[in-house]
């Protein structure tokens, strides 16, 4: 629902673990449709230089950020105990048309992981 697509359409559902010096930091779930994205496979790098380099390149995105506690299996994923607090972000970016191209769920263990936020004003 969050991309706008009917129930009968197809999407890529790509799961990664991000880490840093081999510690788990988060655990990102991204849903595509696959007019966009046909196969899964084709991502070898990062999902938005795919998108970019078939002409996709989102140009914005709203993102919420929640207290979360973090259950199984994430937990066993990111190697914390069952409740440890984190931080989870649902995201989704737009095309220049105003579609919506990409939902991604992040999860962040609480006790690793940070964020910078840069903003941008554009005169009227």
């Amino acid at each position: 629902m969050a991309l706008g697509l009917s129930s009968d359409s197809h999407v890529v559902r790509i799961t990664c673990l991000r880490s840093s010096v081999g510690q788990p930091l988060a655990i990102e779930r991204t849903c595509i449709s696959s007019e966009f994205l046909p196969h899964a496979r084709t991502v070898t790098s990062s999902i938005c230089n795919t998108l970019a380099d078939a002409n996709f390149r989102p140009v914005r995105a709203i993102q919420r950020t929640f207290a979360s506690n973090i259950e199984d299996p994430d937990a066993s994923l990111l190697g914390v105990a069952i409740g440890t607090a984190g931080l989870l972000t649902k995201r989704v970016a737009y095309l220049a048309s105003g579609r919506a191209i990409e939902f991604t769920r992040s999860l962040f263990r609480g006790d690793a992981e940070g964020f910078v936020s840069e903003l941008t004003f554009l005169e009227n």
